[in-house]
């Protein structure tokens, strides 16, 4: 397992606007200003703007909801443009997701674990190198799939013959990797810049970053978990503009970086009081913990029905805990579990729930309590008469018994009214809550391959099991105190 931030493997991202999430104040505008590109037929920065305000009021975005669908299908369907000048308009459209691209910052970087050079042994200095890839976004993937989707059939309905000219003019709208440069430094706990690298051009691939010339002091730093990588400039090539980047921090341990963002971005704020005068004030991730999150924070990917967007499973309470702490860690923030005072899941070896204490203050991730995730899944303060969460028709919010034979994607199905998805089906989710006896713990939500009463959920209505079960039915989400 991992422990301490020697087995880091940062992801940052490219440009600060593609990781800040978007207040929800800014709905409105982002709404209007959407509207303005759709009308424009700038249909690649009208649906990466109608997704930013999605993201900025979860729940609450049904009208950039339907109209990111909208546009979706045109594009998708091909139907651009009259069968005179789908062509031209096709040029256009590519020529605008160039410009969205360059604009809003499409890649994250993947660095990988700093690993130890030789000594120099003319000067005694240390080097240490990484390797440094791009990865891009699932907006810019989801977009870019439209494109394809849309120009694959627009081949087939309206063009006899394609253009001679028009791969290459497409191919020459998308950036890749090696059009980009970019420096990192490493940097100490309070920010002190400790030495800096060279601006360095990235390939297709991944490249090999190194730091050279290094202390001591500044090699037991790195290896102490003390020092970290961070970006100093981003530069496109021939426009030499640098551009700084934001840090969200994270890891990864394999060629599928995740751009830990996603733990934050992906949240939702659950506020309000329960029937029962309970206050809650909490985020929750809107979707499962996926197997591409998971592998990035402890290296394993246990599950049995691969996937990297598919909810993790096989995951025993044990396990979730763990993770818990380990994303706590990455993201610089107090851990909520702890073994006979230690918050390092490193130093816990094999240990008994009896052992584990949680603290209530902490700023860090943990399970949800049974209550906090009823109140989720019954959609807060709107309370929700659904049967299940989002829904009464199962099949609209649910991948369960009846429609699936195993796990799918998370959330590819329908919200519920807080933005949160798959609470009803795709895997049965860990709350912290015993059950009665000391070793069990709750379950909740039902699976892919449960009947329709596991999928429902009520006060006082709960499943418990062994916390040490670990089936492909069991996965999990997390959640923070509201800050």
């Amino acid at each position: 397992m991992l422990s301490g931030s020697k087995k880091l493997i940062l992801v940052i991202t490219a440009i600060s606007a593609f990781l800040c999430s978007v207040q929800a104040d800014d709905y409105a505008a982002l709404l209007a200003k959407a509207r303005d590109y759709e009308s424009k037929g700038q249909y690649a920065h009208a649906l990466g703007t109608y997704w930013d305000a999605m993201e900025s009021a979860p729940g609450k975005a049904s009208e950039a909801c339907d109209a990111y669908g909208r546009i979706a299908r045109t594009v998708g369907s091909g139907a651009v443009g009259s069968d005179n000048d789908s062509y031209t308009s096709w040029i256009m459209m590519y020529t605008d997701l160039e410009s969205y691209c360059l604009e809003s910052g499409i890649y994250a970087l993947a660095v990988s674990e700093l690993k130890k050079g030789r000594p120099d042994k003319t000067t005694g200095t240390l080097s240490y190198s990484a390797d440094v890839s791009l990865v891009k976004s699932k907006k810019y993937d989801d977009i870019c799939s439209l494109f394809q989707t849309g120009n694959k059939a627009v081949r087939g309905l309206k063009w006899k013959a394609v253009p001679a000219d028009f791969d290459k003019a497409v191919s020459a709208k998308v950036p890749s990797g090696k059009d980009y440069s970019v420096q990192f430094a490493l940097e100490d706990r309070d920010g002190n810049i400790l030495s800096k690298g060279e601006l360095q051009q990235l390939g297709k691939t991944s490249v090999v970053y190194v730091f050279s010339g290094l202390s001591e002091d500044v090699s037991a730093a790195i290896d102490d978990g003390v020092a970290k990588i961070v970006p100093v400039v981003f530069v496109r090539n021939g426009e030499d503009i640098p551009v700084k980047l934001t840090v969200k921090g994270g890891f990864s341990t394999d060629t599928h970086a995740v751009a830990l963002s996603q733990f934050d971005y992906g949240t939702v704020a659950v506020k309000g009081t329960d029937s029962k005068e309970r206050n809650f004030s909490f985020r929750m991730m809107s979707t499962e913990v996926t197997q591409l999150q998971y592998k990035a924070i402890t290296g394993k990917n246990p599950s049995s029905f691969k996937g990297r967007d598919r909810p993790a499973e096989c995951i025993s309470w044990y396990k979730a805990v763990e993770f818990c702490n380990l994303l706590s860690e990455t993201q610089g923030l107090t851990p909520v579990y702890s073994i006979k005072g230690s918050r390092n899941v490193g130093n816990w070896g094999t240990w008994n729930v009896k052992d584990l204490e949680a603290d209530a203050g902490a700023d860090g991730w943990r399970l949800p309590s049974l209550n906090e995730w009823l109140f989720a899944f019954q959609e807060g303060e709107h309370g929700s008469s659904y049967a299940y969460s989002g829904s009464d028709n199962l099949d609209e919010v649910a991948w369960y018994g009846l429609n699936s034979k195993e796990t799918h994607d998370v959330a590819s199905k329908k919200p519920n009214a807080l933005g949160i998805y798959d609470m009803s089906g795709n895997v049965w989710e860990w709350c912290f809550d015993l059950d009665g006896v000391k070793t069990r713990r709750s379950i909740m939500g039902g699976s892919w391959l449960s009947g329709n009463a596991y999928c429902q959920a009520a006060e006082g209505h709960s499943y418990a099991v062994d916390a040490n079960a670990a089936t492909k039915q069991f996965g999990f989400r997390i959640v923070r105190s509201a800050e």
